[in-house]
């Protein structure tokens, strides 16, 4: 990649707005990137990483598509960053194939992350394909994923794969697949409700991530008596978390009766 070298003093990560400031920045981090140094070659990357909203310059696209094929890791995952800020079909593409096929289960783990909040249906093939792994991280990054995308993707496939996450074998897995649940159904509610009734009687994470997902639900009798006694749990989170529950069931309630 043959640069103009363009030196702008600018610190690590700093996010600049002069449109030939960024422009030289750009430049001279790229030739930094040149350097046999990782560390070097990380830092120049993170610098440009965080120009990645700019979506419109394509240098800046290349260079960080270009350095998400770095043989060190750390630089990789720079690179990851600038992709998902940048958000274009190319970026997007290039997140796609890392979370797919990087040596790093890492890097694969950090690109699901960063794939997550773009909340973008055309990557759903890549969160089902990740869940396959025997890798608890991956399936627990994969399963954030699909259920943050919520109403963008097929509720069918959105069913499928949280019933999948609540009976993964992993406890985090789990414990994410409830807290990013966002699609009610019927057919959830007694897997929510079996794992409630498993940890009513503690102070387990697997708890506090059950009543995130009963909420929104209108509850059966006996499992509302037994949110009701959650108000006097020792935990502060489970009681915030029960009176929530308690107050949507009551206000869905109030709505069936008019």
């Amino acid at each position: 990649m043959l640069l103009v070298p363009l030196l702008v003093h600018c610190g690590h990560g700093m996010y600049i707005t002069d449109e030939a400031a960024i422009a030289a920045l750009i430049k001279d981090r790229i030739l930094q990137y040149q350097n046999s140094d990782w560390e070097t070659r990380q830092h120049a990357v993170s610098d440009l990483a965080a120009q990645g909203e700019r979506s419109d310059n394509k240098l800046l696209e290349i260079a960080l598509i270009v350095s998400s094929e770095d043989q060190h890791p750390g630089v990789r995952i720079e690179a990851l960053k600038g992709l998902a800020a940048m958000k274009t079909e190319k970026t997007l593409e290039r997140l796609s194939d890392i979370a797919l096929s990087d040596d790093s289960p890492n890097v694969r783990w950090q690109a699901l992350k960063a794939l997550a909040p773009l909340r973008n249906p055309s990557v759903i093939d890549v969160f089902t394909r990740c869940y396959d792994s025997d890798d608890w991280l991956i399936r627990e990054a994969s399963i954030e994923g699909l259920m943050t995308l919520g109403d963008q993707a097929p509720r069918d496939t959105i069913l499928t794969y949280a019933e999948k996450g609540l009976k993964d074998p992993n406890e985090s897995v789990k414990i994410t697949t409830m807290k990013c649940l966002t699609v009610k159904d019927d057919a959830l509610y007694p897997m929510i409700k079996e794992i409630f009734n498993r940890e009513k009687k503690s102070s387990h994470p697997l708890l506090n991530a059950s009543l995130i997902a009963l909420k929104g639900y209108v509850l059966d009798a006996q499992t509302r008596e037994d949110v009701i006694d959650l108000l006097a749990h020792r935990n502060l989170e489970i009681r915030l978390q029960a009176l929530r529950v308690l107050k949507e069931d009551w206000a869905m309630k109030a709505r069936t009766r008019k």
